[in-house]
């Protein structure tokens, strides 16, 4: 092994303290065994030595998770101070990176090979005990006619051994895959999307009794999901050396719907929410597609008291969209105003609260038409959501105009000297 790989390996206290953890537990368990094995197979006790096996396994299991999150502390994409560094030596990305690699390597299967070797032979120990306890207390044993009381058959037993040797590995893949995926899908959110809605149409495809399919799309998921991490994460890497040190402010307040506001304002922090919406209409129809998927998973019926939640969650929504939308924007006419001028509406200012009435009604009236069992809730629920938040989306077309009819609330601090 050499030693720019040692470097973002396991460290030997770890593997060490995990080894006396180990060996700890499994002399245990032979100490119980050789003093008191035969009288706890005679009172059916094999079983209280379970436990113990069952967290030394766990400590062989977690020691790939360990080798995982020191991967991830050594990659620049999620140590963000070693990637600032790198910026500025010499390293392009031509060269192995200086400490360690922050991928998964072909060397790292001589000590997760190592791992499941163990795992698995501390499975089968268990399943012997198991038979063992099993054998112990059932009289059928000795008549061929009731077949053997055996609970774990070779076949059985090969299984259990074969994801145990396997388990390290998944725990180190999954372990990486997750960390460095979240990165990713900061910079490639159509990768997020499109794992989103695998998993959906796997979960229905499991609903559905096609165990077989979902189980041959789940693998086929992660296998393209683990290669897309792993391509996407080594360009960003490739990247870092063309990055500026000088990260300076983010242009997020620059980019306001407001830029009137945002220059006169003392606050300077106007029209988030607005802002938020506007950025989301290009990928509102990825996301609606994906909460579709995932809220006809659920099994929706027409009682009452499951649409009337659906009722106040999405009134309660509407309620916050446009008092979100109105922050800091104050009314011309007060209700007082009003009152004495005979003016209750105000169109061009109260124009805001159309979408958050059009959302009310709209989810109203799909689930009046569920509730009369004119459509499927499995459906009609979901739609009942989605449509409304659709509406809160793509309703304030001209918010920019809209703004500039009302005067705004500064939130001047008076501790300001």
């Amino acid at each position: 092994m050499s030693r720019w790989h040692q470097l973002s390996n396991l460290p030997v206290r770890v593997l060490g303290l995990a080894g006396i953890l180990t060996v700890a537990v499994d002399g245990f368990v032979l100490f119980v065994w050789v003093f008191w094995g035969q009288w706890m197979q005679e009172a059916d006790s094999l079983r209280i030595l379970l436990p113990p096996l069952t967290v030394s396994i766990a400590i062989v299991c977690a020691c790939g998770g360990l080798l995982a999150m020191v991967r991830i502390r050594r990659h620049p994409l999620i140590n963000r101070e070693y990637g600032k560094w790198l910026t500025i030596t010499p390293w392009h990305s031509g060269k192995r990176l200086p400490f360690g690699p922050a991928t998964p390597v072909w060397r790292d299967l001589i000590l997760l090979m190592a791992l499941g070797l163990f795992a698995a032979l501390k499975v089968v120990v268990v399943c012997r005990l198991t038979s063992a306890s099993t054998t112990a207390i059932t009289p059928a044993i000795s008549n061929p006619e009731f077949g053997s009381a055996n609970p774990f058959s070779a076949s059985q037993e090969g299984l259990a051994c074969a994801i145990a040797a396997a388990f390290p590995a998944v725990v180190f893949l999954a372990t990486w895959m997750v960390a460095t995926g979240l990165v990713v899908v900061r910079e490639h959110p159509n990768f997020g999307a499109g794992l989103l809605t695998s998993a959906g149409l796997i979960v229905h495809m499991i609903q559905s009794r096609n165990l077989l399919i979902a189980a041959l799309a789940g693998s086929g998921t992660l296998a393209v999901a683990f290669v897309t991490i792993w391509k996407l994460s080594n360009r960003m890497v490739d990247r870092i050396p063309k990055q500026s040190l000088d990260l300076g402010t983010a242009p997020g307040f620059q980019a306001r719907v407001a830029p009137v506001f945002h220059v006169l304002s003392p606050d300077r922090y106007q029209s988030v929410y607005a802002c938020w919406l506007v950025s989301r209409r290009r990928t509102w129809i990825h996301s609606f597609l994906i909460l579709m998927i995932w809220l006809t998973v659920f099994p929706w019926n027409s009682s009452i008291y499951g649409l009337l939640i659906i009722a106040i969650m999405v009134t309660m929504l509407s309620m916050l969209h446009g008092v979100a939308l109105a922050d800091r924007c104050q009314t011309n006419f007060s209700l007082p105003a009003r009152w004495s001028l005979r003016r209750w509406i105000v169109p061009a200012y109260d124009r805001i609260w159309l979408g958050p009435c059009m959302m009310i009604l709209s989810s109203a009236s799909l689930l009046s038409l569920v509730a009369l069992r004119l459509i499927n809730p499995a459906w009609g629920c979901p739609v009942a959501i989605l449509l409304p938040m659709s509406i809160a989306v793509h309703w304030p077309r001209d918010y920019q105009t809209w703004s500039l009819t009302s005067p705004v609330s500064y939130l001047i601090s008076h501790r300001r000297s």
